[in-house]
């Protein structure tokens, strides 16, 4: 890498170093869903995320070919570093680290689905790639 990129490198990660203007723009939403979401929240604090889904609305939908599909930012739940909880039906998910989404299939018709999201290791402090993320940050346009 020339000297030129890792200065300006150096510099972009020297501004972001210590904020937490990222962590708190950069949050987890629901993309596709399969139902009518009933309630979404993200609690900063405690890196938690609770989607709530009405699977009522649509007795039709096929499973496999619509899952629900919710953006995770590697920010707040860094792979192998976060649990999923659902609360009813047969479930099984899938994360996909580079686009940082998770595909969640589940019954439909059961009435509302709860699913939590929880990062295992909030409140140790800041990340070791903490630096790496805030570049990934920049790079992909999200600041």
């Amino acid at each position: 890498m020339p000297v030129e990129e890792m200065e300006l490198e150096s510099k972009l990660l020297s501004i972001l170093e210590g904020t937490r203007v990222s962590k708190a723009l950069i949050r987890p939403y629901p993309i596709a869903t399969n139902g009518t979401v009933s309630y979404a929240e993200f609690d900063l604090n405690k890196g938690k995320f609770v989607l709530i889904i009405d699977t009522d609305c649509d007795h039709n939908t096929n499973i496999a070919a619509h899952p629900t599909t919710v953006f995770l930012p590697n920010i707040h739940y860094p792979v192998d570093s976060f649990k999923v909880e659902v609360t009813a039906g047969s479930t099984t998910y899938k994360y996909n680290k580079f686009l940082q989404v998770l595909e969640w299939n589940h019954q439909v018709g059961i009435g509302n689905i709860k699913m939590t999201v929880t990062n295992v290791n909030e409140g140790e402090g800041e990340s070791d790639n903490y630096s790496m993320n805030s570049l990934n940050c920049l790079t992909c346009g999200y600041l």
